[in-house]
């Protein structure tokens, strides 16, 4: 158990890293499965060469700095789900459309304009609450995604974003 709480020291300390610790490289990787920094896809490029032990454990610090204060990979499961972001994304990119065909023949209406600046903000919500679910991803990059979201919407992740601007669509 200690040698596992050295392990993740080794990860998330700044500073220099050792030269060689090889004979620990896989606890140092079951750390880093742990903290969410790499997959177990990942396992067959770090800590393959004694000679490149310190490049990788920085590697896995940098990983760290950039994710140590994201959400957890769990988080990503208060999300709407793959198939839902995806057919909110294709929604999103058909209004999207719409509103630069209108720009077209009315290039100066600034309802128009201000419409598809909401409209974009909205893709980039829901494209990171998509990268989030994207299993393919690294973790570090669906943490990135998570924190994007939480910085967007919160903490609150029931209360999603709407596909598009609203607060546009005529009432009949």
């Amino acid at each position: 158990m200690i040698s596992y709480a050295i392990a993740i020291l080794l990860i998330i300390s700044p500073g220099e890293k050792p030269n060689s610790l090889y004979p620990y490289a896989t606890l140092i990787e079951s750390a880093a499965f742990y903290l969410e920094l790499m997959d177990k896809r990942e396992y067959s490029y770090f800590f393959q060469r004694d000679q490149e032990f310190s490049t990788d454990l920085r590697a896995l610090h940098v990983r760290w700095e950039c994710v140590k204060n994201a959400p957890s990979l769990k988080e990503a499961a208060l999300l709407p789900d793959l198939e839902s972001c995806n057919t909110v994304l294709r929604f999103n990119r058909s209004y999207e459309e719409g509103i630069r065909q209108f720009l077209v023949l009315y290039p100066d209406n600034a309802k128009a304009q201000d419409a598809l600046a909401e409209t974009v903000r909205c893709y980039q919500i829901w494209d990171a609450m998509r990268d989030a679910q994207q299993t393919y991803y690294s973790p570090v990059i669906r943490r990135q995604a998570l924190e994007k979201v939480r910085h967007t919407m919160g903490e609150d992740y029931a209360n999603y974003p709407p596909f598009v601007p609203l607060r546009y669509f005529w009432r009949g």
